[in-house]
């Protein structure tokens, strides 16, 4: 029987650098559109890739 990875083991890396680590940024540009938009980008700073987006109200209260 093979093993099978349940999906409790997955756990995300950022596609450049591999690291586990995310934060979320509000890009002034981004709040610029006609809905805000909350960037998730890697937290190595030396990457700091954007891996997703989300509407602001799902990061932040208003």
């Amino acid at each position: 029987m093979t093993d099978i990875k349940m999906n409790d083991e997955w756990k995300p890396k950022c596609p450049r650098c591999r690291q586990m680590n995310f934060v979320t940024v509000l890009d002034k540009y981004m709040k610029n559109t006609d809905k805000d938009i909350a960037l998730v980008i890697c937290a190595n700073e030396e990457c700091q890739t954007v891996v997703g987006a989300l509407p602001y109200e799902a990061v932040w209260d208003q």
